[in-house]
């Protein structure tokens, strides 16, 4: 068995150190077997996982690579925020490839303004929203690419959605390429995401997903899938935790984790 992390933007395969010790003894405690290796995919931060020309030229690659680490081995994923969104897209893109899935604070789309179920006026607001995310998007990218790092930093960790929430390890420019950082935020935009709602729905493979009680964003898309009634679907929410629900309570998060993963 083997674990692999993805991390949020800006995120460092360091932010997880914690985290995963924190789910390792968790696992141990339940009698789990200890995972063969441990791998936090980094796209901020790895050369290797930057990405260049589409998101689907990026799947290729990056599958090809797990593809190879994984071997024969039961493979178990982690996403966090960015990280869950790029897992999902993964998944879509090779169905058979995970064990299981955490999904940690992760939006699964933007409503798609072809489903035929959406009202005309509800297509309008899904048009909107799309052109709305990719402006910001493109806006951001601009901006750690050029902008002066300290205040750019500080402006990105205050934003609305991390409310109440722990801030993350100190972000230092040495660490990046800003280049990349522009990249990822275009490349990845959650304007140029598939709803993956269905998909979601339709998957065999068994998902857990979480969001912390402060984000009630991101609860609004954890009870949505619960009430999906699906067995393969869990989901919780978790207490005194905002956005960074890793961050904000570690022993909660890697105790339901480590729940998911034990064998029925």
């Amino acid at each position: 068995m083997k674990l692999l992390v993805l991390p949020g933007f800006l995120g460092t395969r360091r932010d997880f150190d914690g985290w995963t010790a924190d789910l390792r003894r968790a696992l141990a405690e339940r009698g789990f077997a200890e995972f063969e290796d441990v791998r936090v995919m980094a796209v901020c931060q790895d050369e290797f996982l930057a990405p260049m020309g589409s998101w689907s030229d990026w799947n290729r690659k990056v599958l090809l690579e797990i593809e190879n680490w994984k071997g024969s081995s039961d493979l178990y994923a982690v996403g966090y925020s960015l990280g869950g969104r790029l897992l999902l897209s993964l998944h879509a893109a090779r169905p058979d490839l995970f064990a299981k899935l955490v999904f940690l604070s992760v939006n699964p789309g933007l409503r798609d303004p072809d489903d035929p179920s959406l009202s005309l006026q509800d297509v309008g607001r899904a048009e909107l929203e799309r052109v709305t995310r990719k402006t910001n998007d493109e806006i951001w990218g601009q901006r750690f690419f050029e902008a002066p790092w300290e205040p750019l930093i500080n402006e990105w960790q205050t934003q609305p959605v991390f409310r109440d929430s722990v801030h993350e390890p100190e972000r230092l420019e040495n660490d990046y390429d800003r280049a990349v950082l522009a990249r990822v935020l275009t490349t990845f935009s959650l304007a140029d995401q598939p709803d993956f709602r269905n998909w979601i729905r339709r998957s065999q493979t068994e998902q857990l997903w979480l969001a912390g009680e402060k984000d009630p964003k991101f609860v609004g898309f954890v009870q949505e899938l619960i009430d999906s009634k699906f067995e393969h679907i869990k989901g919780g929410i978790v207490p005194k935790a905002s956005h960074r629900i890793f961050l904000d309570n570690p022993r909660f998060t890697s105790r339901r984790v480590a729940e998911f993963f034990q064998p029925s």
